[in-house]
């Protein structure tokens, strides 16, 4: 028996040398490889990736925030490089290169503060120098040198990026291909290997380490190590800060997702070392914080401490003076658990001016502030001291945009052509144009030389799928492209001053638009989208100044140009003849949309000065009736408010809000307690979700009110202009966005629920 089991133990020992044996030959760097051995305890930066080629892909698309990146000077040559790498790993010869394994990227600063990079990545066993050569010539690398560091085998490749030339090694060793374009770097790594501690043994490197994704590409970041680089980067004047950075933590991580939308980074920070900023705060609870929302979009950098409502104030502190710390106990009653630092960018304006102290306070009814600074060769002195029986609500706005004065026009939904993305064109009341995106951050500032009136538009003025905005002004026409720089031949000098809003038609939708205005010369005038006059136009007299904008009907096959004056309603064809003669005289409110109303009998619908709605037929025949006696100031608008297929009717006449139905019957009637209100605005948010919009001018408030005339959820939110509602993006919800009496654009997320 004892033989027996002696002889099947051999047979088992031999049968597991050979196992061995064979995976030995076939590729060693499942039992021996690790791409961390060859990093050292230097490294300041360390990423790590499952999939080298995708990773480096997802870097350089050419879109989103890498896409922008690469529009900034100073990573300009560092991103060329990037790519240049990339499209090298993208070859087909090199994918015999790249295995299963993980990949390091390592930075490491040197003495001068610049960063050097390691590749330490694990290849397939049988891969040897010569298999490296044969991959990098059939890729189209003619010049591959081999060189000897410190004994050891070194392939050299020059190379030249923006002929700007450079060399990189690639080394070979224990299944691990190292590659570098510093041979100091590389000679370090091959030393590295065969030390005993590498950087996961760095404070904090492998419990982060742990921490992470194991199927996720991931960073890390080595605080100490930074030192050298951000005394580089920072300059002479600020070195503290420089300290300061360092001694944040041990070691961060984080998973990495990327996409076209931005970056994202999560994970841990570790600071084993009570020196460390960041140790104090290992054992704080997390509290949530609310300052942020009042911060402006231009913030860079803030920091808000909440305090424990019972923690005492200790007076035992050695580094604080014991006569803040008096000052500090005798005010904690009237401050609330908040206090936050903001750096804003401010342009022109020096760094240490633009610091922002902001304290909560638990009393909100009572604010006092004092300030004081030297002028004239004396101190100047500003005392301000507010009480208010009722506070305003805290902001819930998403970002608040600073602007040089108060919007000036209704904000208008822009798309980028580039990226999908929407974005905010604004005028204040300088003048200047804005466009902003997603985040509130502004892309350019323009400055007109007059004020926008009536309605803006997008346009693809060359035909390529490139977008543009056109509007007009008292004299002008204006064409601004999505850098605001005007298109060629633009802005265009109107033939008279303009007494209406630009209208903009595209009949046959090929993009051949055609824009109409009406002059103070009682002209209405139509041009093309080159600035020209339209052939077979004949500009058409009317008796009165039309002051609302053009509308532009197809009935029946039939294309419909209607105007008003103070006089009358006129019915244009494209050539500018009567197409319709009325059989009654009609007269529009001032105030009063202009809709078709669609069905078996066609009819354009608006109100007359005394509030009598007239439906007004295609073969001149009219229809009116009188709800409700309204005053000359009312406003009016036709609009399917319940999603019935039927357009109801929208009344404001001194501060009350009215809604009918298409058979007369009065729905709801709404006192907002204000005598000045402007619209109503139609929105739909779907099929069955439809809103009408109306805005406070004495209260400086904007309403959201549904189908029974009940106010949406938030609302009404803070607001000092005619008010817009969009999507952002197609992943967000619903956006408004309002100018407020700060000089702030405010952009509210809102919710589509009724109270």
């Amino acid at each position: 028996m004892g033989k027996r089991v002696t002889i099947i133990l051999l047979a088992l020992l031999v049968s597991g040398l050979a196992i061995m044996g064979y995976f030995f030959q076939q590729g060693r760097k499942n039992l021996f490889t690790d791409p961390y051995k060859a990093i050292s305890p230097g490294a300041c930066i360390v990423i790590e990736t499952v999939d080298l080629q995708s990773f480096m892909n997802s870097l350089t698309t050419g879109k989103g925030l890498f896409g922008e990146a690469g529009k900034i000077k100073e990573f300009d040559n560092f991103i060329r490089k990037l790519k240049y790498l990339t499209d090298q790993l993208n070859k087909a010869g090199f994918k015999k290169l790249l295995d299963d394994g993980s990949s390091i990227i390592s930075f490491h600063p040197t003495k001068e503060g610049k960063l050097q990079s390691l590749l330490s990545m694990t290849v397939p066993g049988e891969i040897r120098y010569r298999q490296i050569k044969e991959v990098l010539r059939s890729s189209g690398i003619k010049e591959v040198i081999e060189s000897k560091l410190n004994g050891n085998l070194v392939l050299k490749i020059p190379f030249a990026v923006n002929s700007q030339k450079d060399t990189a090694y690639i080394s070979l060793i224990s299944g691990l291909m190292l590659c570098s374009s510093s041979k100091e770097l590389l000679e370090e790594a091959r030393v590295q290997m065969g030390r005993e501690k590498d950087v996961r043994n760095l404070p904090g490197f492998s419990r982060v380490l742990l921490a992470s994704g194991k199927n996720e590409d991931k960073i890390f970041v080595v605080f100490a190590n930074l030192h050298r680089l951000f005394k580089s980067v920072l300059g002479k004047d600020v070195q503290g800060v420089a300290t300061k950075i360092t001694k944040l933590a041990g070691t961060a991580g984080g998973d990495i997702y990327i996409n076209e939308d931005g970056l994202v980074l999560s994970g841990y920070t570790e600071s084993p070392d009570s020196s460390e900023f960041l140790y104090r705060y290992k054992f704080i609870l997390p509290r949530e914080f609310h300052t942020y929302k009042i911060l402006p979009s231009s913030t860079v950098i803030f920091e808000t401490l909440v305090l424990s409502a019972e923690s005492p104030v200790s007076k035992s502190d050695s580094t604080v003076s014991q006569v803040a710390v008096g000052l500090a106990v005798k005010l904690k009653e009237y401050t609330g658990e908040e206090i936050t630092r903001a750096y804003i960018d401010i342009k022109e304006r020096p760094v240490g001016d633009n610091t922002l102290i902001l304290y909560e306070l638990s009393n909100r009814v009572q604010a006092v502030g004092y300030q004081f600074a030297s002028s004239n060769g004396m101190i100047y002195n500003s005392l301000s001291i507010r009480f208010k029986e009722v506070t305003r609500e805290e902001s819930t706005t998403e970002w608040e945009t600073l602007l040089d004065t108060i919007a000036g026009i209704k904000p208008f939904f822009f798309t980028n052509h580039t990226t999908g993305a929407k974005e905010i064109f604004i005028q204040d009341m300088k003048n200047n144009t804005y466009l902003i995106n997603a985040a509130g951050r502004v892309l350019w500032k323009v400055s007109l030389n007059e004020r926008i009136i009536g309605t803006i538009y997008m346009i693809d003025y060359f035909r390529n799928g490139k977008y543009q905005l056109m509007f007009s002004g008292k004299n002008y026409i204006h064409l601004l492209d999505r850098n605001g720089n005007y298109v060629e031949r633009y802005p265009v000098k109107l033939r008279s001053p303009a007494t209406n809003s630009l209208a903009l038609f595209d009949y046959d939708n090929n993009l051949n638009y055609r824009l109409f205005i009406a002059g103070e010369d009682k002209m209405i005038y139509s041009y093309d989208k080159t600035r020209n006059v339209v052939k077979g136009w004949n500009p058409f007299r009317t008796t009165g100044y039309v002051k609302a904008g053009i509308s532009y009907f197809k009935v029946s096959g039939k294309d419909y140009l209607v105007a008003s004056d103070e006089n009358s309603v006129y019915f244009l064809d494209r050539a500018g003849n009567k197409r319709v003669n009325l059989k009654e005289s009609v007269t529009k409110a001032s105030r009063s949309a202009m809709r078709l109303n669609p069905g078996s009998e066609p009819s354009v619908v608006c109100t007359s000065p005394d509030g009598t709605v007239q439906h007004i037929y295609f073969d001149g025949s009219i229809k009116k009736f009188s709800l409700k006696k309204f005053s000359g100031d009312h406003s009016f608008d036709n609009f399917d408010v319940d999603g019935d297929g039927f357009g109801e009717y929208i009344f404001i006449d001194k501060g009350m809000l009215y809604l009918y139905d298409h058979n007369r019957s009065e729905m709801f009637s709404r006192d907002f307690g204000s005598i000045d209100l402007w619209g109503p605005i139609s929105f739909i948010f779907s099929g069955s979700d439809r809103k009408i919009g109306v805005f406070d001018i004495n209260k400086k408030q904007i309403y959201l009110i549904g189908i029974k005339g009940e106010t949406m959820n938030g609302f009404p939110l803070r607001g000092a202009s005619m008010f817009s509602i969009g999507k952002l993006s197609d992943k967000s919800g619903w956006h408004l966005i309002v100018g407020g009496t700060d000089k702030f654009l405010y952009n509210y997320k809102i919710d589509t629920e009724i109270k």
